[in-house]
């Protein structure tokens, strides 16, 4: 029901163009959560931000499509796609508090999509707006205060709930998790776990923090230097990873039962002003071959939903 092919998205900068999605292609089944995993700048906010059709003033899509239930998102007006927006496609913005208007209740925020929508007048948006905060955990005492009054995760929740209000078909969490503790964060995913399947909502899930999504999505795709690296089911990319990025991401995440070897990734990321030929990854790769060099980002190894793109994942 989504399906985005050959993206290509740069940003024009000071200092020379930016290739931040560089021939994305990647398909989301209806219903299904979606993990994008991968360090800063790889490229999974900017995607984010394209099917939302909200990039800066200084991006631009190059070139690639991007169909959701057979419409180009492309192709559409901007009356059109801004219809599109809440109530086909939502976003959970990474950064709770920017998302938020600092002067607005949250009752208010919340109901406001609705309003926007032309789906209610005040007293409904409101009373659906009490009935959506209800569910995602927020009492009701929160309900008439303004954003600095309430914690990070009741920021979330709101956020969440201003999201979901219009029931949208997809829905967008760009780092949900950020900036809280590790109790709340986990009670944030089971929110947005149980809301994707209350809802049957699509959702793609964005973040840098593997273990997180692991234990939400159904499918997981690996992003480095704005391409994809691998892409499969959730057990098939941690339990058997075939490409040594992901491999990587996987030893440097602490084990609780302490007998894993922590290991960083050498170096640092790719830089989206001056893309290496070849694999990106091969700079920072221990098992990187002469011929990544020169790597044209076929598809290396596929077994059933499970791909990666290197030369090289029979080494692993």
């Amino acid at each position: 029901m989504l399906n985005i092919s050959n993206l290509s998205v740069s940003y024009s900068t000071d200092s020379g163009i930016a290739n931040a999605i560089t021939d994305l292609s990647l398909d989301v089944n209806e219903g299904e959560t979606m993990g994008l995993v991968g360090e800063s700048g790889s490229g999974k906010s900017t995607l984010g931000l394209a099917l939302m059709r909200i990039l800066p003033k200084n991006a631009r899509i190059v070139s690639g499509s991007m169909m959701v239930y057979g419409k180009d998102l492309m192709s559409l007006s901007r009356g059109k796609m801004r219809r599109m927006r809440g109530e086909t496609i939502s976003m959970v913005f990474q950064g709770a508090m920017n998302s938020l208007n600092p002067l607005m209740t949250v009752e208010k925020q919340v109901s406001e999509p609705l309003l926007i929508h032309g789906k209610a007048n005040m007293r409904e948006a409101l009373a659906t707006a009490h009935d959506i905060l209800g569910k995602v955990g927020l009492k009701s005492s929160a309900w008439k205060q303004y954003p600095h009054q309430l914690s990070g995760g009741m920021k979330q929740r709101a956020v969440i709930a201003m999201a979901i209000i219009t029931n949208p078909k997809i829905l967008i969490a760009d780092e949900p998790t950020t900036g809280l503790d590790v109790v709340t964060q986990m009670a944030i995913v089971r929110l947005l776990k149980e809301t994707q399947r209350e809802m049957n909502i699509t959702m793609i899930f964005i973040s840098h923090d593997l273990p997180v999504v692991a234990k939400i999505a159904d499918r997981i795709s690996i992003m480095y230097g704005g391409r994809l690296m691998e892409s499969g089911t959730t057990n098939d990319v941690i339990r058997n990873p075939r490409h040594p990025y992901t491999s990587k991401l996987l030893a440097s995440v602490p084990d609780i039962s302490g007998n894993q070897i922590i290991s960083g990734i050498p170096g640092e990321p790719v830089s989206a002003l001056r893309l290496p030929a070849g694999c990106l990854f091969r700079e920072r790769c221990e098992i990187a071959l002469k011929e990544c060099a020169s790597y044209n980002y076929d598809v290396s190894f596929e077994e059933k939903d499970h791909r990666a793109y290197c030369i090289n994942s029979g080494a692993l």
